[in-house]
């Protein structure tokens, strides 16, 4: 009984949206204009964190990590710092969202091959901590 009278109010409902060419268009239209305004104005594309970089090893070999890191669009380094105190405060007040760190034997460890980097994020934003994560 109860899905004889929802199917009567489904079939009454359809009745009447196919009776008006205008509702019909507005049922249809309007949904499908949100979809590809929302595609294009929804995006997880994040370009340009600010990045704070504390190159102790300064070699080139630093420099050419560095070198990749600003070729991406992803970051853009804004801050050289010469301290954790620095870095952290630069992230605490939201200037850097990332902060990279390059160890003093980072050469070194590249040429045995296990080279290692300290990447800090700021986790208030969790598809900026994704995509620095990624690259």
């Amino acid at each position: 009984m109860f899905n004889s009278r929802i199917y009567s109010i489904v079939r009454k409902e359809f009745v009447q949206l196919f009776r008006d060419p205008r509702t019909l268009a507005l049922a249809v239209v309007i949904p499908i204009v949100q979809l590809f305004l929302l595609g294009y104005a929804a995006t997880s594309d994040v370009r340009n964190v600010s990045l704070a970089v504390w190159d102790q090893s300064k070699t080139t070999e630093s420099r050419q990590l560095l070198d990749a890191f600003q070729a991406s669009s992803y970051f853009r380094i804004n801050y050289f710092v010469n301290s954790s105190d620095e870095y952290q405060a630069l992230i605490e007040s939201g200037d850097a969202r990332v902060a990279l760190v390059i160890p003093p034997d980072y050469a070194q460890r590249l040429f045995d091959g296990n080279a290692k980097v300290l990447l800090i994020l700021d986790g208030s934003d969790a598809s900026i901590g994704g995509t620095a994560l990624s690259t």
